[in-house]
């Protein structure tokens, strides 16, 4: 492995039980994300109980307030 690569991942192989948690937290949260953005796509986005005629406008409204 390069230098930069070993510098990279010391913290997380080297690091206390802490960061380590941290990390595992992290790591359950997006895959949570990620499989609720999976259900989405695969089931519409009637699974938000959004019914009304536009239910995208949360997302951009969102995203409007994000920038």
């Amino acid at each position: 492995m390069g230098v930069l690569t070993d510098v990279s991942t010391r913290p997380m192989v080297t690091g206390r039980w802490t960061l380590r948690a941290w990390l595992a937290g992290l790591t359950v949260l997006v895959a949570a994300g990620i499989g609720g953005w999976w259900v989405q796509l695969d089931r519409g986005l009637a699974v938000t109980d959004l019914t009304d005629q536009v239910v995208w406008g949360l997302y951009i409204g969102n995203f409007v307030y994000l920038v």
